[in-house]
């Protein structure tokens, strides 16, 4: 149960199956974000398996094996949680929260099992609710939109001088246009 009232949890879902590349999407998508947790990997009795789980985008294969000559640092991430369970294992994971960015707010679930076997992952979401409501932006006539740029540069020229942009915060003739 969620203690913080700014936060909607959602029921636990649970995808997966043969090896292969899964997503599902957060059950709400218009609020401020979304996030995530993994609840629990469950794997069957073919053999150890794999799952990558990453709340930005599809995640690739890890190479368990120490052959391949992919590594990972700096420039090469792997953006998400890799979870690897021995054969017929339920692994408890209860992770804590983990911001979904991906635009359509959807987590991808890479899962790579031994032959002949499936793997499950159970996630949990919950969205940060909306407490602003925009309102309809202002908008003018075309015959005001000279009067509406002036406004705008007024406004950006004020905002420069507050902060002390050079150039901006000197009310001469060099640094800024003359007002008709």
């Amino acid at each position: 149960m969620c203690s913080d009232p700014t936060y909607e949890e959602k029921p636990a879902l649970t995808i997966g199956g043969p090896s292969g590349d899964y997503f599902v999407t957060c059950p709400t998508t218009s609020c401020k974000w979304a996030e995530y947790a993994i609840d629990s990997v469950v794997n069957g009795d073919g053999g150890t398996g794999a799952v990558v789980v990453s709340g930005n985008s599809k995640p690739s294969a890890l190479d368990y094996t120490g052959l391949a000559q992919n590594t990972f640092s700096d420039d090469a991430l792997i953006k998400g949680v890799p979870i690897r369970v021995p054969a017929t294992v339920t692994q408890v994971i209860n992770s804590s929260w983990e911001r979904i960015t991906n635009s359509q707010k959807r987590v991808f679930v890479r899962i790579d099992a031994a032959a002949s076997t499936s793997m499950f992952v159970t996630i949990r979401f919950r969205i940060k609710v909306l407490d602003i409501i925009p309102g309809p932006t202002q908008t003018g006539h075309a015959d005001a939109m000279q009067e509406m740029n002036e406004a705008r540069a007024e406004m950006t020229m004020k905002r420069l001088q507050t902060m002390g942009i050079p150039g901006y915060a000197q009310n001469d003739s060099k640094s800024m246009p003359a007002k008709e």
